[in-house]
């Protein structure tokens, strides 16, 4: 056996650093770039939470800022005024970073955490943006069919429908023949 480490093993020794919110965006993105050349954003996102305060069921809405960071594409993407803007909710994952600096006025240690964006997602579209109507494709023959049920209570709520390309995959906000889903 040796130094050989069984898949149990290593997994246990892994840690696991991912994070997703949803929130709204705090201010306009605005692209920069790395001293590298590469795409670069950083903005806040405004997450909300109800604060229970006392015994009487009174509370009150919190507002929590997250500093997010992007690169690349994505920070390509999000600071497209055509599909996202100020205020506007979106939904990203990506992993936890804590940065720590010293402050030139002061010379103290200074630290913040922020989100290192890998996935980015619209929850809420641009005021700006008309909503686009389109069809998905036909289901792929290994997929079951399945009927639309004729009459729907008014609780009932469809969901939005997506585009499925022939491979059987989703376009993704950003890719060249991406709609927003609508309800039909």
């Amino acid at each position: 056996m040796g130094n050989q480490t069984t898949n149990h093993q290593q997994y246990n020794t892994m840690d696991i650093n991912n994070i997703t919110i949803s929130g709204r965006i705090g201010s306009t993105p605005e692209l920069r770039n790395t001293t590298g050349g590469t795409p670069a954003c950083e903005v806040n996102i405004a997450t909300t939470s109800w604060n229970k305060t006392g015994n009487n069921g009174n509370g009150e809405e919190e507002s929590h800022w997250t500093r997010i960071k992007l690169f690349g594409r994505n920070a390509e993407r999000i600071t497209n005024p055509a599909q996202f803007e100020k205020g506007q909710k979106i939904c990203i994952t990506g992993e936890l970073r804590q940065e720590t600096w010293t402050d030139k006025n002061t010379g103290a240690e200074r630290s913040a955490h922020s989100i290192l964006v890998n996935r980015l997602v619209p929850i809420t579209y641009p005021k700006n943006q008309p909503q686009q109507q389109y069809q998905p494709a036909p289901p792929q023959q290994h997929q079951p069919q399945y009927q639309q049920p004729q009459q729907q209570s008014a609780e009932y709520t469809q969901q939005p429908q997506r585009p499925v390309r022939a491979n059987g995959t989703h376009p993704m906000p950003g890719d060249t023949d991406y709609q927003p889903p609508t309800h039909h």
